[in-house]
C-alpha cells in the first residue's frame, strides 16, 4: 500500500488550501493514499478565528472539486475539515475520499479547550473498511487517549490516519512523537500522521510502522511530501491478544471486543 502525507501552511484562504492539495495530489501515483492536516481545506487556528466567516457552499463545491481530482488521478485522499453539521453546528471532521465509493467522515471525538462550546462533539468511533486497507482516523487532541487507538485496532483498523494542527509550543515536539510511535508499536498498527507546516510545530508529519520505526519525517514551515510503501502482513495483534485483563479489567465496548470468540 502506498501512502504519502502532505504537511503545508493552512490557512482560512479555502483557495490558497486548495491549491496546496492540488499540487500534493499532482506528485501522488496512482493507487496510493494521500493524508492532509487538520482543516486542511476549511482553514483551522486555536482561536478558531475564521470560522464565523466559512462559507457551507464554498467548502461543498472545494470538496467536491478534490473528490472529482481524485477520481481522476486514482487516488484516496483524507483531509481535514470544519464542517456544518446537523443542526447548524460545526464539526471538526475529517473525510475520506475514494473513486466509486461515498464519502466517509469521522468528527472529532475529544474537543480541544478552545473548541468546546463552539464545535459540536464526535460521538463514534468506526473504522472504514475496503480496498487498499481497514482505515481509521484520528484528529490532534485524539492522542492524548491510547484506549481510543486500541480500541480501533482492536475494530480491526490496520492504519490509523493521524491529522493534527498541533502548534505554538514547538518544545513539546519530542513528547508529541513519542506518542505517535507509542500508539504505533504498542498496537503494532501503521500510523501516518500530518502536521500543518510551521517553524513553531510541535509534532512531526510522519509515517511509522507496526514496530514503531519512523519510515520518512517531515518537519518544516514549508510545504512537503513524503511517502512510503507499507507491507500491510506487518499488522498484527501479537500484544493486543495477551492483554492482562484479569488483573485489569476492561470494561464497555472494548471488553467485548478483546474477549476471544466461543
Amino acid at each position: 500500500m502506498q501512502v504519502a502525507a502532505a504537511a503545508f501552511p493552512v490557512t482560512w484562504d479555502v483557495d490558497a488550501n486548495l491549491a496546496h492539495m492540488e499540487r500534493a495530489l499532482a506528485a501522488c501515483e496512482p493507487d496510493s493514499l494521500v493524508a492532509f492536516p487538520e482543516g486542511a481545506l476549511s482553514g483551522y487556528s486555536d482561536g478558531l478565528e475564521g470560522l464565523a466567516a466559512l462559507e457551507p457552499s464554498r467548502l461543498e463545491a472545494a470538496l467536491a472539486h478534490l473528490e472529482s481530482l481524485a477520481a481522476r488521478r486514482d487516488v484516496r485522499v483524507a483531509l481535514g475539515t470544519l464542517w456544518p453539521g446537523p443542526g447548524g453546528q460545526w464539526t471538526n471532521s475529517a473525510v475520506i475520499l475514494a473513486p466509486r465509493a461515498p464519502r466517509w467522515w469521522y468528527h472529532k471525538v475529544n474537543l480541544a479547550t478552545h473548541e468546546r462550546g463552539r464545535l459540536a462533539c464526535g460521538q463514534a468511533l468506526e473504522v472504514r473498511r475496503g480496498a487498499p486497507a481497514a482505515l481509521a482516523v484520528q484528529l490532534c487532541r485524539d492522542l492524548r487517549f491510547p484506549d481510543q487507538w486500541r480500541w480501533l485496532a482492536h475494530q480491526g483498523a490496520q492504519v490509523i490516519l493521524y491529522l493534527t494542527h498541533a502548534v505554538g509550543q514547538p518544545d513539546a515536539f519530542s513528547v508529541w512523537k513519542s506518542h505517535l510511535v507509542s500508539r504505533a508499536a504498542e498496537n503494532q498498527r501503521f500510523v501516518v500522521a500530518v502536521n500543518t507546516a510551521r517553524t513553531d510545530s510541535m509534532c512531526p508529519t510522519a509515517i511509522i510502522d507496526p514496530r514503531g520505526r519512523v519510515l520518512a519525517e517531515a518537519a518544516t514551515a514549508d510545504a512537503q511530501l513524503i511517502s512510503a510503501t507499507l507491507d500491510l502482513g506487518q499488522v498484527s495483534d501479537w500484544y493486543l491478544s495477551q492483554a492482562r485483563t484479569d488483573l485489569l479489567p476492561l470494561v464497555g465496548p472494548l471488553a467485548a471486543a478483546s474477549r476471544p470468540s466461543p
